[in-house]
């Protein structure tokens, strides 16, 4: 935002381009006693909430061109960071914080998998991108804990164990709702759910 004075008079540009113009009367009905200086109100309620970047002032008066460059340069200067996209999958390495223990196979039949939710610690990201999976966060990845009516080697895990996993969205295959699902953590109902990509659990 600009604001020109010139006499009584304050001409008002946002974004380069011209907003308002505005004399001594009108600033001193609308000034609100918040965000002015000077009796000169520097927010108006059709603006979008922000915060200032930067802030020059000028001895002589700026013609509508100047700031109009200024605006455009401004915006390639302070150009938001690009938001990466998800990934189908992401490669973390996790530290084990609470897990669901392996049932005996003979519990589960007729079904013969057994996916188990298990709770991590983002220790760190390998690769790929997920919003919301950052080093120190709580991620719940379901792991197969029986596979053709035996148990696999997770059942040999225990709390602090650390490992690097490769995982998707549990809600991105839904084939996997027709497996024996098992959760015995905490009720969190704000918690994402993934599956951990079968083969990729290692330790780091």
């Amino acid at each position: 935002m600009a604001v020109v004075s010139k006499g009584s008079e304050y001409t008002l540009f946002l974004d380069g381009k011209l907003f308002s113009v505005l004399h001594d009367r009108d600033v001193r009905q609308k000034s609100t006693g918040k965000g002015h200086a000077g009796g000169v109100t520097i927010g108006c309620p059709q603006m979008a909430d922000g915060g200032i970047l930067g802030l020059a002032t000028y001895k002589r008066t700026l013609s509508a061109t100047e700031i109009a460059k200024n605006a455009a340069a401004a915006k390639q200067f302070f150009q938001p960071p690009t938001e990466l996209a998800d990934t189908k999958t992401v490669t973390l390495d996790l530290k084990l914080t609470s897990f669901t223990p392996v049932p005996d196979p003979k519990l589960i039949k007729p079904y013969r998998n057994a996916l188990l939710a298990h709770e991590y610690t983002v220790v760190s990201l390998v690769s790929g991108h997920r919003k919301g999976l950052k080093p120190g966060s709580k991620v719940r990845v379901f792991r197969y804990g029986v596979w053709d009516g035996q148990k696999t080697a997770i059942d040999n895990l225990k709390t602090g164990d650390s490992a690097r996993i490769t995982v998707e969205l549990l809600s991105a295959d839904p084939r996997l709702e027709r497996e024996y699902q098992l959760d015995t953590l905490d009720t969190d109902v704000s918690a994402a759910y993934y599956v951990e990509v079968p083969g990729s659990g290692k330790n780091p």
